[in-house]
């Protein structure tokens, strides 16, 4: 039996950023967009999808270690699938991770996006 916890493969700390789900006649979905950090502050970020039972790792962007890095591969994300993600729901699942890196991240996007 597979795991259905988006954050469940993850080896370090995670916080799910995004999550949705989405059907048609042949099948429904859930796609995820997933944050990992490393002990060293360096980030991930996971494009998931479980369809079926199955999870698939669409997209997985490695060593992201800016706010403005994490914000543009989140904005990828969300053109990966076709989506809009809620920044401060966004900020508060980063604060999990680390509430500095969180800050910097809402002091960019707070003028643009919040």
């Amino acid at each position: 039996m597979v795991n259905e916890h988006p954050l469940a493969f993850a080896r370090c700390p995670a916080a799910l950023l995004f999550e949705e789900e989405g059907d048609n006649m042949i099948s429904d979905w859930t796609d995820y967009i997933v944050a990992t950090r490393t002990k060293a502050g360096v980030y991930s970020i996971y494009v998931r999808k479980l369809l079926r039972k199955r999870w698939s790792n669409l997209e997985h962007f490695r060593d992201i270690k800016t706010a403005n890095e994490i914000i543009a591969t989140i904005e990828e994300c969300e053109a990966r699938l076709y989506v809009s993600v809620c920044w401060p729901e966004v900020i508060d699942a980063f604060k999990k991770l680390d509430v500095k890196f969180a800050k910097e991240i809402e002091s960019i996007v707070k003028p643009n996006f919040v």
